[in-house]
């Protein structure tokens, strides 16, 4: 017979182990796509639903505004693509300049660093960059 301390034992149990279960899918979702921009597509998308609904827009305002909110998507990715262009230099810089004071073996390990972190930054951008409908995929340079 099931007492009511054991039901609240079972109860919290559960509780605690779907907040669990919750916790890690969440965190590794967040992690996956914490540095990856949206697609520009998904970006003209968003702005344009959201000037539809919040400025009540006509659907010829919609045609006319529309070309001007994909033609700034587009720029923030061109943008988006420089920088990380620009962040991996740095690093290579970086990297190039603090090796004088490295041993060999601590060199190699440097290496093996900016290894995985060239490879987390094409894991994240991966989901981010896939061709979709009538548009080519862009790639990031996180060399």
């Amino acid at each position: 017979m099931l007492t009511r301390k054991s039901a609240a034992i079972y109860l919290a149990a559960v509780f605690l182990a779907g907040l669990a279960a919750g916790g890690a899918a969440g965190f590794s979702v967040g992690k996956r796509n914490a540095f990856a921009p949206p697609r520009p597509q998904d970006m003209a998308s968003h702005i344009c639903e959201r000037m539809k609904s919040k400025l009540h827009l006509t659907p010829e305002q919609v045609r006319q505004i529309e070309p001007l909110v994909n033609e700034t998507a587009a720029e923030l990715e061109a943008v988006h693509t420089t920088t990380a262009d620009r962040i991996t230099e740095i690093f290579q810089k970086l990297n190039q300049r603090q090796t004088q004071f490295l041993t060999p073996e601590q060199k190699v390990l440097l290496e093996e660093m900016e290894r995985e972190r060239r490879q987390f930054f094409r894991k994240a951008f991966k989901d981010k960059t896939r061709p979709s409908a009538g548009r080519p995929a862009s790639s990031p340079n996180t060399n």
